[in-house]
């Protein structure tokens, strides 16, 4: 089939969707590290089988507890650029974590690394601090593991975890009772069949305390760093980090945690190995390197090593490493991964994406065959491509092929003949490694993909840490979101004004304005203070009487206290019920927003770095920076929540907590590995009302209850599932559904109507 004619304009299963749109299921052809924490909606699982099989393999022999009688450990990945082990690694975390079978921890071989060990510990620490699941997100790896550990340790009483999390201590009232707890757990027979360290059980037990200024310095601890005398007071049951070999030991005893409480492996990969070639004595950074790696799986016995890079690196730096650690490297057998498709392979692989495509459009669009929509012959011509040159050659096809005839008029080059398919094929392999062509677009491209790379680099290398002080915080906040802005162009327009209350409790009015008419003003509150001592209850208050009315978010950067019966719970219910909303921003969020900036800075001015930030948008991935400028209404990922808020019985939906997951993407999954939420709690809000709707592309369903007295509508597309009308008698709850119903009728959607009344 050549570029002209053929099934993909004369189909009949042509889309209604804009070519642009339709186009976008193609983008994302490569991984970066950014999207190994999420499931990927369009993984194909034949991709790479062997690879996969393997590794499940090896997960499934450690997790028998038969990892210590396994000396093949290691895995060795290499292949091609575009061959895909990124994408594979993300594949196979989601898939371990998915079952619960192991913790992830990931590391580019980008930066200038003196100590490799140390390196590993950050990394290893860094992946902890992802959400564990991924699909649903919400809690990270780290507090999956610490409240392991305090719930099925079989150890500690009801009574004495409500006074480790909740009891006002001083900060030797707390080691001690730390002290204690932590020589109960590792004594207790269930935590017998590993050598626990003690000094990693009572920093993941300082966790419990959800108090900031306590997770910064069990932070630092965790990554090996010495605390200074100060900063120890905190957390003064810790012993100081001292030794050598205290990151391997930091290693060690967080694996040995992992299967004492879950019987999970600990896989670690090093990735984009091929890196060393820029820095001088590659050869001798890769032996230190794999050393230390192998340093870890001997003190582990359910640890499990990856190594993936580039095949000729591995060949170029395999005959000058020592024949013992090639032994070790290849005595599971590397696995190529190679870099053509087959035929049937490219079919899933686009058929996957239009499905997805579809799904995420609202299905209105069904492909039911890719090979009906691009042609018979188009898989045999494309065999042999790397996927990500079918992915880039596939999205010229899509755009050639729907061009529509007025854009063919009044195009210049309307009257010249079709491009050859040689042509087409060369065009795209040359905007894709950014060869041939004088116009500007591949030289913007590779670019933006330069950047991306430095980027990666540069937050690799980065030692940003959470400032202790709450104001700086919030110019930490306030200079993300006016970048944030700046990865949107135009779209948005972002206004902080910073209000004094006291240095107790820090704040700004945050206006944001879309191109789409969408208006927000909404007052901001930091309140880190402890628990513990009533100084959270008391910055509640203070809160409560600076709302004055307005929509308003409290940021914090541990975890909101539970639900209970207090005064600080009550405090929380007032603040909700007077419309403000409770937003986690954990720690790695709050570094991540002062490495863009620093990032940022360097390369202010430089050619590229407005098409970097438009085109990777750092900072709007964050949950934070999604819900303050409501991301979501300009297309971007929707959170959406598995930690209840309070007692919020709604707080999967009201966006407070939590991390996010890419709902307004379709990526929802459960276990099964099903598209669709498991139940109805799993819709996100942002995706149930329809704030920009008119009254002739969405259905009114009342009006706020307040000042503003706006219209609430409801995106028709959310009615096809099932709903229920909630409320006492005489509510409303019959006229509500009957307006609904009238509307759809009035749209031509059908109705049966069944005994209204319940007689």
């Amino acid at each position: 089939m050549g570029v002209e004619g053929g099934p993909l304009k004369n189909s009949s299963f042509a889309p209604s969707l804009a070519p642009d749109k339709l186009s976008e299921a193609f983008e994302h052809s490569i991984t970066w590290e950014d999207d190994l924490w999420r499931a990927d909606p369009v993984d194909v699982p034949e991709v790479h089988a062997k690879a996969r099989r393997k590794f499940n393999d090896l997960v499934t022999t450690v997790t028998s507890g038969r990892g210590f009688h396994v000396q093949e450990r290691i895995l060795l990945f290499h292949g091609q650029s575009g061959a895909g082990k990124t994408h594979l690694v993300r594949a196979l975390r989601t898939a371990t974590h998915r079952t619960g079978q192991a913790y992830f921890g990931y590391a580019q071989m980008t930066p200038d690394v003196s100590n490799y060990a140390d390196f590993y510990l950050r990394r290893l620490v860094h992946s902890l601090e992802k959400p564990y699941d991924p699909d649903r997100f919400g809690e990270s790896g780290l507090s999956r593991l610490t409240n392991k550990l305090v719930l099925d340790s079989g150890v500690i009483s009801a009574a004495d975890l409500d006074t480790l999390r909740d009891a006002t201590l001083d900060d030797m009232q707390l080691a001690r009772l730390i002290l204690r707890l932590a020589d109960d757990i590792v004594a207790s027979e269930n935590f017998q069949t590993r050598e626990l360290d003690i000094n990693i059980v009572r920093a993941l037990l300082y966790l419990q305390r959800r108090d900031p200024r306590i997770d910064q310095r069990i932070r630092q601890y965790l990554h090996g760093r010495q605390l200074t005398p100060i900063a120890l007071e905190a957390v003064c049951a810790l012993d100081p980090n001292s030794g050598e070999d205290r990151s391997f030991e930091i290693i060690a005893a967080l694996g040995a945690l992992v299967w004492t409480v879950e019987r999970a492996a600990l896989v670690f990969c090093i990735d984009q190995v091929e890196d060393l070639r820029f820095f001088d004595n590659s050869e001798e950074r890769f032996q230190r390197a794999v050393r230390d790696l192998i340093q870890i799986a001997n003190r582990l016995t359910n640890a499990i090593i990856i190594i993936s890079c580039l095949e000729d690196f591995y060949g170029q730096v395999r005959g000058l490493v020592a024949q013992s650690y090639i032994d070790r490297i290849e005595k599971s057998g590397p696995v190529l991964l190679r870099e053509s498709r087959t035929p049937e392979e490219a079919r899933l692989i686009i058929s996957r994406r239009l499905a997805h495509q579809a799904e995420i459009s609202g299905g209105g669009m069904s492909f039911p065959d890719a090979s009906q929509f691009f042609g018979p012959q188009f898989f045999e011509e494309f065999a042999g491509l790397s996927t990500r040159r079918l992915l880039e050659h596939a999205q010229t096809r899509i755009r050639e092929a729907t061009a529509t005839d007025q854009d063919d008029r009044d195009s210049d080059e309307a009257a010249a003949p079709k491009t050859s398919f040689i042509s087409t094929l060369a065009q795209a392999l040359g905007q894709a490694v950014g060869f041939g062509g004088g116009d500007d677009e591949p030289t913007s491209t590779m670019s933006a993909v330069q950047y991306r790379e430095m980027w990666e680099r540069f937050a690799n290398e980065s030692e940003a840490e959470m400032p202790t002080d709450d104001q700086e915080l919030v110019d930490v906040l306030s200079a993300a979101l006016q970048l944030a802005r700046d990865e949107w162009g135009r779209a948005i327009d972002v206004t902080v004004k910073r209000l004094e209350l006291g240095d107790d409790l820090p704040a700004f009015d945050l206006t944001v304005r879309h191109r789409t008419g969408f208006a927000s003003d909404v007052r901001v509150f930091l309140c880190n203070r402890p628990t513990q001592g009533g100084g959270l209850k008391r910055q509640l208050d203070k809160v409560l009487t600076a709302m004055q009315g307005k929509p308003s978010f409290m940021l914090r950067a541990s975890d909101f206290p539970p639900n209970k019966k207090n005064q600080t719970a009550q405090a929380f219910r007032k603040f909700r019920d007077g419309g403000g909303r409770q937003l986690l921003v954990p720690i790695p969020e709050w570094e991540r927003m002062m490495t863009v900036r620093e990032f940022t800075a360097h390369h202010r001015g430089d050619a590229g770095m407005v098409q970097w930030l438009e085109g990777t948008k750092p900072l709007s991935s964050l949950l934070s920076i999604v819900h303050l400028l409501r991301l979501d209404l300009l297309g971007r990922s929707v959170p959406r929540l598995v930690q209840k808020d309070m007692d919020d019985p709604q707080g999967s939906l009201d966006g407070f907590t939590g991390d996010t997951a890419a709902a307004a993407t379709g990526e929802f999954r459960d276990r099964s590995g099903s598209q669709d939420p498991a139940n109805d709690d799993d819709v996100p809000l942002s995706m149930i009302l329809d704030e920009n709707g008119t009254y002739g592309s969405s259905i009114l369903s009342g009006r706020e209850i307040g000042a503003r007295n706006r219209p609430v509508s409801l995106n028709k597309s959310i009615l096809k599932r099932h709903a229920a009308f909630l409320g006492g008698s005489g509510s409303g709850k019959t006229t509500l559904a009957l307006s609904l119903i009238e509307q759809l009728l009035l749209r031509g959607v059908p109705a049966v109507l069944i005994d209204r009344k319940g007689d």
